[in-house]
């Protein structure tokens, strides 16, 4: 759904106001809700297993793709206001510090502490540079809590043990909980949410936030948006958007987006496997496209907690050199479910096809009966298989097609050895 918050913030800028009020004119004239994507359109998908969908007023994607010249990476990671703590119970709460008002008030710090401006989303924020500060909160032992801040590592210089990091202590010092080395290498000095749980064993904790390591390595790094709070509900998993885009011949430039968070935490980890043997880490980023064929691509995201949700995006490219392959029996744009271990998998190749193999990866693999014509039964094991299918044509050129099945037995669940 559109976010007006963040729309009235940007058209309070004046450098932002031309490109928001020029956006809604293009979008009421040229994008009316409901229209599907075009050929040229990135396909967007919002939850697990989704369909493509039109969101001609997604804040995501819509100012970047009227070219408006704003970027989609900087566009999306424009966070709302109090973005940190608006799926938190307030009385779970124990503890904000947005370090505005108050700035560095109720924290012990080093020197090379201080407030700056700006902040993530608002004035302020806090600047350690190789500087430390830590605070002292009322816990109850046995009790569940976590702490999430807003992390930005400005400068990293040096190549000595250590790093910036976040920690949860008990009041003499012991560690109870630690985020591990946050470094410019792996966050590209932008901000980032970092989190990490813990358990109270005593009636007061510390929470520890800065720089730990030998002195042959300086780090500056930006604080904002620190909670602490009590761990009462069921975690909740990552809300992200995932976004494929189109290729349209070989050679060209294929990007790929995730924008969210988690709400009651932090991503810890994404993995783009674009189902043509290549995969990637990033969140975002760009890949050339050289070999034609038709895939899968899943995306894998994974909260600090280990709960993963995983999003399925299916996208092609070829051009008039291809040889040709399809499945018939399965849809592509979704995971297809099935309660039988057995399926029957059919389709065509070009009439030059010498063989098609198919294969699972869960340990099967078989040559199809037939070609052009061919078709096969493929055992299913519980839960994910991914199903590929090669065409195996002259001058040991292979085309592969892959499908996505979810096998889920009947009957009551049961543990044997």
């Amino acid at each position: 759904m559109f976010e007006w918050r963040c729309l009235m913030d940007a058209i309070g800028k004046p450098k932002h106001r031309i490109f928001v009020i020029a956006g809604i004119l293009l979008m009421m004239c040229a994008l009316p809700v409901g229209a599907e994507p075009s050929g040229q359109a990135p396909v967007v998908f919002r939850g697990p297993v989704a369909t493509p969908v039109a969101d001609p007023l997604c804040e995501y994607s819509s100012l970047f793709y009227l070219g408006l010249g704003m970027p989609l990476s900087r566009h999306a990671e424009m966070p709302p206001d109090r973005a940190s703590i608006e799926h938190i119970d307030p009385d779970d709460v124990v503890l904000y510090d947005t370090f505005e008002e108050e700035g560095l008030e109720g924290w012990e710090f080093s020197s090379g502490a201080e407030v700056i401006s700006p902040g993530r989303v608002d004035e302020g924020s806090v600047q350690l540079a190789n500087a430390n500060m830590h605070r002292i909160i009322d816990t109850e032992p046995g009790q569940h809590y976590k702490v999430m801040a807003w992390v930005r590592i400005v400068q990293d210089e040096g190549n000595d043990w250590g790093g910036f990091r976040i920690e949860a202590q008990t009041r003499d010092w012991e560690s109870l909980a630690h985020s591990g080395w946050l470094l410019a290498g792996t966050h590209d000095g932008e901000w980032f949410k970092a989190a990490l749980s813990f358990t109270a064993v005593t009636r007061q904790s510390r929470i520890q936030v800065g720089y730990f390591g030998g002195p042959g390595r300086q780090i500056v790094a930006q604080v904002d948006e620190l909670i602490v709070f009590r761990r009462t509900g069921e975690n909740r998993p990552p809300e992200v958007h995932v976004a494929l885009d189109p290729v349209l011949m070989s050679g060209g430039t294929q990007r790929y987006t995730l924008v969210g968070d988690d709400p009651d935490g932090a991503i810890s980890r994404v993995v783009w496997d674009f189902g043509d043997g290549t995969r990637s880490f990033k969140r975002s980023g760009a890949r050339r496209i050289v070999i034609p064929g038709r895939h899968v691509a899943t995306v894998q995201v994974a909260d600090d907690d280990g709960q993963v949700v995983t999003y399925s995006i299916p996208w092609g490219m070829s051009d008039s050199t291809t040889p040709g392959l399809t499945i018939s029996s399965l849809p592509m744009d979704r995971i297809a479910h099935f309660d039988e271990p057995l399926i029957h998998l059919e389709g065509t190749a070009r009439s030059d096809a010498q063989r098609v193999m198919v294969s699972t990866d869960r340990g099967w693999a078989q040559a199809a009966s037939g070609a052009p014509q061919w078709q096969v039964d493929v055992p299913l094991q519980p839960g994910l298989n991914r199903i590929l299918a090669q065409a195996h044509y002259p001058n040991n050129r292979i085309v592969t097609e892959e499908r996505l099945v979810r096998y889920v037995p009947g009957g009551d669940l049961a543990i044997s050895d």
